[in-house]
């Protein structure tokens, strides 16, 4: 017996291997997606390999459990091995659930930033440990009005 489409592409998918352009790491929380997927295509990233954690970035410097990270881990290290991966690009965002949410910082932006740029440098120093032959680790904070670069602090 064929299979059924439920939906069929208007174009087909592109099945040629690719080279990641970025590990990219990014909540879940959709509210931020648009203006990331923007700002990845403003700057040129076409081929990315996503993953989508509660918290995003988090997952490298505070994770739930000491697993999530690992778990993280790996899927970097398939994305360098399967997809010629050499950057990472780490993402968290204003009012994070997994982060505990505005509320958490009193609703003060200026330590909420502070919070995520330290956490931000710890995860970077996380994949530089793991994953030396990465070329650059970039990481980003995104809210209501647009994404700022927390790489160079």
């Amino acid at each position: 017996m064929r299979s059924q489409y439920v939906f069929e592409y208007t174009v087909p998918a592109d099945m040629s291997h690719y080279k990641a352009d970025a590990f990219v790491v990014w909540c879940f929380d959709d509210r931020f997606r648009e203006g990331e997927m923007a700002f990845l295509a403003h700057l040129g990233i076409g081929h990315r390999d996503p993953e989508s954690p509660a918290g995003g970035a988090k997952i490298f410097f505070e994770p739930e459990q000491e697993g999530d990270r690992d778990f993280m881990r790996r899927e970097l290290e398939k994305s360098i091995r399967l997809h010629g991966t050499e950057e990472v690009w780490l993402f968290t965002h204003h009012d994070c659930g997994a982060c505990g949410g505005f509320a958490r910082f009193g609703q003060d932006r200026d330590w909420e930033i502070s919070w995520h740029k330290q956490g931000h440098r710890n995860a970077r120093e996380v994949v530089q440990k793991y994953f030396p032959q990465i070329k650059k680790v970039r990481t980003f904070f995104a809210d209501d009005r647009g994404i700022i670069e927390t790489t160079e602090m």
